[in-house]
């Protein structure tokens, strides 16, 4: 018999260690007590090794209970010694493995994959020493060395000669070869120097190395597109075989972004064109008539429809595309000759575009005549989306427009018009920002010389300001109220995703270090009023005000905003408020902020900062501090052809909200952690705790308060206490609007009425027409009795004794359709794989599939229309019910008071509701109160 010592593994080295100190020498060595091939040798040292080691390297500390389970799970039990079966199973299973094992290793070259490109062309260069007795330098282009090529390509600072490798591999385009190499990288660090390898390739063949992605009118025009590009990377000249079936297999052709009448707006290029020079020299009368709001139209129709491509417009759009496609792939304009005409007769004979302007020719009628004003103002007049309902517009010559943007920035105490020319002023601001950030962060956000990053003014109007429900026209009767809303845009700024992750950070650290009684969103300000009206306490005496002991409701509740806060608030307030905050932090420990790269907001506060590329972004904090206090010094804008200095936050601005929510955030947690503060201003708190005594909820700047314990009077007066700005109290008066939320005077809280606009049978979603605002709903968890209450309003009118709103009931209807698409394109996706081999169905299948979806779509709409019929009529015959029950009532008054055909009282217990009057007696109460008798 042999003595022999087992190699052991990295695992087992501490346990080894142990069991070496404890036990001695010859205790470790194995004696050899079988025989067979060596696969099967290592599958029975396998196994006796798994069935006789201990359940764990370390021992127990004293006082630290044991909390794992003594029977270990069943598939890690030690089989009995006569389940035979068993045994010889689990050794067939690892004998398999170690065979596949070894099989792989041996054609992948294993050996040389976790080694540098030094060691390996060592190992190499010795391997052929010694098969063929030539001592020489490896040829690491050929294919045999492919290995070698893999780790040369992602090793750092190496030259790679592409002509002499594509000649070597006999092969004029290499790019599918060396994508082939990552079966010789398994780390991901080496397949990402890999791509930018092929990146490199790309560029020495003056091809792009990215997907080439062109968007299609609508998803009948893609084939057509795809065989327009298909057609002319073939006829190219310039493209070997091998480039050519490459380039088509990176082809792309998706449906892009639906045209609707709402993209046409010309707000923006309309103020862009604005001058100070037509304001100058505008008449006192005119300026007066534009002022007041003559000739302004407010248009109630829906501007979010699809626009309708002609055939001519079909044809350039696809024209477009696919030039600049070609472009990219860098064909010259001369060999794009007879484009116009190539696209013009594939849309001719392609069936999928008869199909679809046959469907429009069949309700051109009916779109025409729904969008004949959209047509023609969109051409000849200035369009300005509503400020609050972002799919109405309002009307207005384009002078009058320009004079608005122009007079209300004259009007506003916090702007000023500088002399400056647009020019001068970005260079100025630029270089105002690349000092603040320095060298390394400036290059990160992209701002170099040349880039452009003064902001634009537009202004939307209010409804409030010039629409009284009845007539168009000025109607504010606020002292110097700003009737538009100013917007600063920021969409020429360079890298917006990376301004957005150091914004996600600052409200990270915000949410952590100061949250205050903001709402972070309408989801979040749901659940917060849910939750804070729920643990609201009630005091001994819930009628009298502990304040001023005055007397006043059960529940008192008030809802107040604060009137042009942005522009109040100056960037140095905020950049204080900021640094307390950044400082907070700093002393906690933290060092920066994780940040998701999703569009989803996610991030963590973090001490580790070294993180790399992953699915986070990790900020220092002296880098989103910096970036915040850029964000919010922008003071410069240009507003027309002028330039305007402002003296607070601008609306639109990349850190305008957070900058003011680290104001008000900074005063609410003063208010919150100061007792004695409270107690001097004479409010004090149930059980010493706030929150249990006043419901206190801010979404930006809009402030819900409510309590058992004051009066109103004493909740306008701690908005004064709390917060130095200054906030209108907006309602006081049951049931109050706050967000899209109803509080009533019993702490009920429904969803705020929505007018639900259901699209007409021509559009083309019409599954989807209210998905974004069930959605909303959704998101806010109400329960089924929420959507009946008495300040809900259905269809018909108002809707406080109907059962149910026949508008929430719509949109819970279509979204539960839009669940169970949902959930049926999921399940489509998981059995995807079951799905391909049945992918090659017959063009009759398809014809027969898509026409049963559009029989199931016009049923569906079908149902819809007679849904919404079907609730309008519920809602009219209740509205005649309880107009028939005030016309009883007004007649039994009419009958006990003038002594007319005298009626015996109604018997004790039964309310004036409750009397029923028979037919003869509602003709007669008709004609009485009509005054025919």
């Amino acid at each position: 018999m042999i003595a022999t010592m087992r190699s052991h593994t990295q695992e087992a080295r501490k346990l080894r260690y142990r069991m070496a100190r404890r036990h001695p020498p010859w205790t470790l060595f194995f004696v050899v007590v079988g025989n067979g091939a060596a696969l099967r040798m290592r599958a029975v040292e396998w196994h006796d090794i798994v069935n006789h080691r201990p359940s764990a390297n370390g021992y127990v500390a004293t006082g630290v209970r044991d909390k794992q389970r003594k029977r270990p799970p069943k598939h890690c039990r030690v089989p009995r010694p006569h389940d035979l079966s068993e045994h010889d199973a689990r050794l067939r299973a690892r004998e398999a493995r170690l065979t596949k094992m070894d099989h792989g290793s041996f054609t992948q070259k294993t050996y040389a994959l976790w080694i540098p490109y030094a060691i390996a062309y060592a190992t190499c260069a010795r391997a052929t020493f010694a098969d063929t007795g030539l001592f020489g330098p490896c040829d690491i282009y050929s294919p045999i060395n492919a290995h070698l090529l893999a780790l040369w390509l992602v090793t750092r600072l190496a030259c790679v000669d592409w002509q002499l490798c594509e000649r070597k591999w006999g092969n004029s385009f290499l790019f599918p070869a060396l994508c082939g190499l990552k079966r010789f990288l398994p780390r991901s660090g080496q397949r990402a120097m890999l791509s930018r390898r092929l990146r490199e390739y790309c560029d020495y063949k003056r091809l792009p190395f990215c997907l080439l992605r062109i968007a299609s009118p609508d998803k009948e025009s893609t084939r057509v597109l795809r065989r327009i590009l298909v057609l002319y990377i073939n006829s190219a000249a310039r493209f070997s075989l091998a480039e050519k079936s490459w380039l088509k297999s990176r082809l792309r052709v998706h449906v892009g972004k639906c045209r609707t009448f709402k993209s046409f707006w010309n707000h923006v290029q309309v103020a862009g064109n604005a001058s100070l020079t037509s304001l100058e020299g505008m008449s006192e009368e005119d300026l007066t008539s534009i002022m007041s709001g003559q000739g302004f139209l407010r248009s109630e129709k829906n501007w979010d429809v699809r626009y309708r491509l002609t055939f001519a417009e079909r044809v350039q759009y696809i024209r477009d595309e696919t030039m600049k496609g070609l472009m990219k792939l860098g064909l010259p304009r001369r060999e794009l000759a007879g484009l116009h005409s190539a696209v013009s007769s594939s849309l001719r004979s392609s069936v999928e575009v008869d199909k679809l302007l046959a469907r429009q020719q069949r309700s051109a009628e009916a779109y025409s005549r729904e969008t004949k004003g959209l047509q023609f103002y969109r051409l000849r007049r200035a369009v300005v989306p509503d400020d609050k309902n972002k799919k109405s517009a309002w009307i207005l010559p384009k002078l009058a427009y320009q004079v608005l943007c122009l007079a209300f920035v004259c009007l506003s105490s916090t702007w000023t018009f500088v002399k400056y020319s647009r020019s001068y002023a970005n260079k100025v601001l630029l270089q105002r920002m690349k000092d603040t950030l320095g060298v390394t962060l400036s290059a990160r956000l992209g701002l170099r010389d040349g880039v452009w990053v003064l902001p634009y003014v537009y202004t939307t109007l209010k409804s409030k300001c010039f629409f009284d429900g009845y007539q168009v026209g000025r109607c504010c009767k606020k002292l110097s109220h700003s009737c538009v809303r100013k917007i600063c845009s920021y969409a020429k700024w360079p890298k917006r995703r990376v301004w957005q992750y150091f914004n996600r950070g600052a409200d990270v650290i915000l949410r952590c270090m100061c949250p205050g009684f903001e709402a972070h969103g309408l989801k979040d300000a749901t659940a917060k009023l849910r939750e804070g009206l729920r643990d609201l306490d009630v005091p001994g005496n819930p009628y009298t005000c502990l304040r001023c002991q005055a007397e006043k409701q059960r529940f008192t509740a008030i809802v107040a905003d604060a009137g042009q806060f942005y522009e109040e608030v100056a960037p140095q307030r905020a950049l204080q408020a900021g640094f307390s905050v950044f400082s907070a932090a700093a002393s906690a420990g933290w060092k920066g902020v994780a940040v998701a790269r999703t569009r989803k907001f996610f991030g963590f506060m973090t001490c580790d900062l070294q993180g790399g590329r992953g699915k986070f972004v990790r900020l220092g904090l002296p880098d989103i501090f910096a970036t915040f206090s850029t964000a919010i010094s922008v003071s410069l804008v240009s507003v027309g052809q002028a330039v305007a200095m402002l003296s607070g936050l601008p609306i639109g601005g990349l850190m305008s909200k957070l900058a003011s929510s680290m104001v008000l955030c900074q005063e609410e947690e003063a208010w919150k952690a100061s007792s004695s503060r409270r107690a001097q201003a004479g409010f004090y708190s149930l059980r010493n705790s706030w929150k249990r005594t006043v419901c206190h909820v801010r979404y930006v700047d809009d402030v819900f308060l409510g309590t058992h314990s004051f009066c109103k009077g004493c909740l306008v007066d701690l908005l004064l206490h709390v917060y130095d700005e200054r906030f209108d109290v907006a309602e006081d008066v049951f049931p109050l609007h706050f967000l899209d939320m109803v509080v009533g005077s019993d702490k009920s809280l429904t969803p705020k009425r929505k007018k639900l606009q259901i699209p007409p049978p021509w559009a083309t979603w019409g599954k989807g027409g209210n998905k974004g605002q069930y959605n909303q709903w959704s998101s806010k968890n109400w329960n089924r009795s929420n959507w009946s209450g008495g300040h809900q309003q259905s269809w018909g009118g108002k809707g406080s004794s109907s059962s149910f709103d026949a508008g929430m009931a719509y949109a819970m209807w279509m979204g539960d359709r839009e669940n169970s698409a949902r959930r049926h394109s999921r399940k489509k996706r998981s059995h995807r794989g079951d799905a391909s081999s049945g992918s090659s169905r017959s063009s009759s299948a398809d014809t027969h599939k898509r026409s049963r979806q559009a029989s199931k779509l016009k049923q569906e709409l079908s149902e819809l229309r007679a849904f919404k019929e079907k609730t309008e009529q519920a809602a009219i015959e209740e509205q005649k019910h309880k107009e028939l029950k005030e016309l009883e009532q007004r007649l039994w008054e009419r009958l006990q008071s003038t002594g007319a055909h005298a009626k015996p009282a109604p018997p004790a217990g039964k309310t004036a509701e409750n009397v029923i009057l028979s037919g003869p007696q509602k003709r007669l109460a008709a004609k009485v109160l009509d005054g025919t008798i």
